[in-house]
C-alpha cells in the first residue's frame, strides 16, 4: 500500500500460482479497502477507482478516474522474499508483463461497469 502524488493511492499484491510468483498493481484508487498482509481473493475489492485530481490529494497527475493495472513477475516491494526486487523501474520496465494477454483483458478503449 503506498501514496503518490503521481500514481495516488496503490496497492500491491503478491500472488504465487503453482510456484511461479507475480505482483500485481492497482494505481489511481480512491479508496484502499484491504490493509498491508490482508490475504485477498479474486472477490476481495482492493479499492475503490479515482484518479482525478479534485476526488484526492494523492493523485495530482491523473484528468480522469482510471485504473492503471500492472501485473509483473516476481515479488516487488520491501516486504518480499525469494525473487524479489525493490526497484521500480525494475517492476515497471523489466518484470511487467501484458496483461492483456495472461487475463484475456479487452483493448484498450474498451469500457466495463462490473467485475
Amino acid at each position: 500500500i503506498y501514496k503518490s502524488s503521481c500514481g495516488g493511492n496503490q496497492v500491491y499484491v503478491h500472488h504465487n500460482i503453482s510456484g511461479k510468483l507475480y505482483t500485481t498493481a492497482y494505481y489511481h484508487l480512491l479508496t484502499i479497502n484491504v490493509s498491508l498482509g490482508d490475504n485477498v481473493t479474486s472477490n476481495t475489492v482492493v479499492g475503490t477507482a479515482g484518479g482525478h485530481k479534485s476526488t484526492t490529494p494523492w493523485d495530482g497527475c491523473s484528468t480522469g478516474a482510471h485504473l492503471h493495472f500492472v501485473i509483473a513477475n516476481g515479488w516487488y516491494g520491501t516486504s518480499c522474499s525469494g525473487d524479489c526486487y525493490l526497484s521500480f523501474d525494475t517492476f515497471k520496465y523489466i518484470k511487467s508483463i501484458d496483461p492483456q494477454k495472461v487475463l484475456g483483458l479487452p483493448n484498450e478503449g474498451i469500457y466495463w461497469y462490473s467485475r
